[in-house]
């Protein structure tokens, strides 16, 4: 079903209709706010570090993002998504998109009456990720709904930490079946090599959940604690079966990339998956680095190239902005997927010290560049700082950073070509570390916004 371009902007309308109004009945009654709670908490919605909501059957809700409606998504930025989609698909790989919804939108049933001061309406925000889901659908990205599997109104039924946002292994277990579900409806999953994989239960372990920890300083009463069932999925390997010595055999692979939801190991969320599909999944998820931490680790590392999967599942919360940083970081994924990048000969560039490096940005190989790559002599290098200058010395500066959570691999995609443009042509690149002699500079034609140029 096709959504129509009008959509998000007369939802956003009806949105800020609601908000305003909402205020207007916020202001009338706030000063109820200040009173205790069934855990003995006072002012739980001026928290200044997680302001939050109490609900029913000490379920605790922030107010954002588990009480937001809207969820950026446009359609310039599906496209940007599709582009890195297709490039996935150009090298054999199928990307499944997996936006998590929050937990205001999956358990409406219990939450507080204060929600609506808020202006929270459940019903729209459920509106919005199935319309979402849709449009991200209509334009060939493989997305998985959640929201049913993840709704829940039964009080003895714990899919997600009363007092923290996290799902438990119940609700990863819920997840992961919707996720294995859909990629066995892929066309191309009926001729992969699958197996069996057995998950046992460990026993109940404590999630430690720094939102439980913070919340508690505005409680009397001990908050619930964050306690979930633990699991180990392991495949099952016939012990008669012949070794191939060369490597091969053992079920096609899927590589897991994503937000906490995916890399804590006490939800087991991989393990399921790999129970529910029949494939191995490595996961390579990233806690607290949020939308692109793990996929550009991944992505703009040499691990995607030398063990390429056939599905490549990114788990990203559908309130995490992808274009919160502009156009930028979808453009050096699908720069890393399609490749095209060649090694600038040594004659354009020029080594000024044992961190730094000229490049000749006139040299024939930039001429229909789009991206640089510079690959730093060391693995570990986070950080590179470029000097853009002109024929008349004007300057322009810029850097790339790969923060703590990001798996540093020393690769650097830059975009060039409207630099290019403006009569730039020359390049000092200065490296976090030495090792600017080892350093490899390759121009890359592919255009992240058409594939090819």
């Amino acid at each position: 079903m096709a959504v129509p371009s009008s959509f998000f902007g007369t939802l956003f309308r009806r949105l800020t209709a609601v908000s305003l109004a909402a205020l207007a009945v916020a202001g009338a009654v706030l000063p109820t706010h200040g009173i205790e709670t069934s855990f003995g908490c006072r002012n739980l919605e001026n928290n200044r570090t997680i302001p939050a909501l109490e609900g029913a059957h000490g379920n605790f809700f922030r107010i954002q993002p588990d009480l937001r409606m809207y969820f950026p998504m446009n359609d310039a930025l599906i496209a940007d998504l599709a582009r890195l989609s297709d490039a996935l698909a150009a090298r054999g790989t199928t990307l499944v998109y997996l936006p998590v919804p929050p937990k205001g939108m999956t358990m409406p049933s219990f939450l507080p009456d204060d929600a609506r001061l808020y202006g929270f309406d459940p019903g729209l925000a459920q509106q919005v990720y199935t319309e979402t889901v849709a449009k991200l659908r209509d334009a060939g990205i493989v997305t998985v709904d959640l929201l049913d599997a993840l709704t829940n109104s039964d009080p003895s039924v714990e899919l997600f930490f009363k007092a923290d946002f996290h799902w438990t292994t119940t609700g990863a277990e819920r997840a992961a079946r919707a996720v294995a579900d859909t990629i066995k409806a892929d066309s191309g999953y009926a001729d992969l090599v699958t197996s069996e994989f057995q998950t046992s239960l460990i026993g109940p372990e404590r999630f430690v959940s720094s939102m439980r920890q913070l919340l508690q300083k505005s409680c009397v009463d001990s908050l619930p604690e964050a306690v979930t069932q633990t699991f180990e999925t392991l495949e099952n390997v016939d012990p008669n079966a012949a070794v191939d010595i060369f490597g091969g055999g053992g079920a096609d692979t899927i590589s897991l990339v994503g937000t906490s939801f995916s890399e804590v190991a006490q939800f087991n969320f991989s393990g399921f998956i790999s129970q529910y599909s029949g494939l191995n999944v490595r996961n390579l998820a990233i806690s607290g680095g949020n939308q692109f931490a793990s996929i550009a680790s991944y992505l703009t590392s040499k691990s995607f190239d030398e063990d390429q999967p056939r599905y490549l599942i990114w788990e990203n919360p559908i309130y995490n902005n992808l274009a919160q940083f502009g156009d930028g970081p979808l453009d050096e994924l699908v720069t890393a997927v399609v490749g095209g990048c060649d090694p600038v000969p040594k004659s354009a560039l020029q080594f000024v010290a044992d961190d730094e490096l000229s490049v000749d940005l006139l040299s024939d190989s930039f001429v229909h560049a789009s991206m640089l790559l510079a690959e730093a002599g060391s693995i570990e290098s986070r950080e590179i700082s470029l000097t853009f200058t002109d024929s008349s010395g004007r300057v322009r500066t810029q850097s790339v950073t790969r923060p703590e959570r990001f798996r540093a691999s020393g690769r650097f995609f830059v975009p060039i070509s409207n630099y290019s443009a403006d009569g730039f042509s020359t390049l000092s690149i200065r490296f976090d570390r030495a090792g600017a002699t080892s350093a490899i500079i390759s121009a890359c034609v592919s255009n992240p916004k058409g594939l090819t140029q």
